[in-house]
């Protein structure tokens, strides 16, 4: 009689032992580097549109672990102004020409008013200065063109010039 509760025991201890190591990777380091997105059916976390076009797209971690994805430049910054703890979220755009992720807070940022981004920010963005320059200087409205490096968003949208001068803006955007 006594072989019953030994042989639950012993099933619950094998249970118990079976769960731990998924216990164990669930409460491991936070993720680092950009969400993964799945192209053509993860929705865009501001305007809820199907992300496809991975050359506007972008993407946030906040400060919890909680991620977001953007079809356009232009939800990733107004999903940010819209929370308090900005500041905290990092975020990713993915290169213009090349699809790489790259931290928000290196990327240039372009506004092309003209270019027909998902959702009509005209925004996108390089790794690289000079590239970002040269694409600027190419757009049919090369003079309402804005060029800033790790943008905030306020900067973009009072389409300030920063052909020139290299600038960091601080912003939303880690």
């Amino acid at each position: 009689m006594m072989e019953r509760p030994r042989a639950v025991a012993m099933a619950m201890a094998v249970a118990l032992l079976a769960v731990l190591p998924a216990l164990a990777i669930g409460c491991g380091a936070p993720p680092s580097g950009a969400p993964e997105v799945s192209w053509g059916v993860d929705e865009c976390s501001r305007c809820r549109m199907i992300v496809t076009e991975p050359r506007f797209a972008a993407v946030a971690r906040g400060p919890a672990g909680e991620e977001a994805r953007f079809d356009d430049q232009g939800c990733l910054d107004g999903f940010l102004e819209e929370r308090a703890e900005a500041g905290r979220w990092q975020a990713w755009l993915h290169d213009f020409e090349t699809e790489a992720w790259l931290p928000a807070a290196a990327a240039w940022r372009v506004r092309a008013p003209e270019l027909a981004t998902p959702m009509g920010s005209g925004l996108v963005a390089f790794g690289d200065q000079g590239r970002a320059l040269e694409f600027a200087a190419g757009r049919e409205a090369a003079a309402a063109a804005a060029i800033v490096r790790g943008s905030s968003p306020a900067a973009l949208a009072d389409d300030q010039l920063m052909n020139e001068q290299p600038t960091t803006g601080q912003g939303g955007l880690e």
